[in-house]
């Protein structure tokens, strides 16, 4: 299947997971912790973003975190910290970039 990741997802895999997993990461989290998601909108990148965050480069976990996102995607915005503001993720994203 066919999948579109942005560069900052890109970019985030990129820096947490191995190299040779990077395309499953991504393919995952479009196809399953995407548009998919109930009642998300068009602000997925933020529950994707806090799967991320919480997997600590594990793809294990992370598909743990995915099938979590499935059934209240919310609780990924509270462990990650992002529910407190809709641009936390992207601070996260920028910190994540300079480490």
């Amino acid at each position: 299947m066919e999948f579109e990741s942005s560069n900052k997802l890109r970019t985030a895999a990129q820096r947490l997971f191995d190299r040779s997993v990077v395309d499953d990461v991504l393919k995952l989290l479009v196809n399953e912790c995407g548009e998919n998601l109930p009642l998300v909108a068009n602000n997925f990148e933020r529950v994707q973003f806090a799967a991320l965050k919480l997997s600590d480069g594990d793809i294990t976990r992370l598909k743990l975190l995915v099938n979590d996102a499935k059934n209240d995607w919310r609780d990924l915005l509270v462990a990650a910290g992002f529910h407190r503001a809709v641009d936390e993720h992207m601070r996260w994203f920028e910190n994540l970039c300079q480490a």
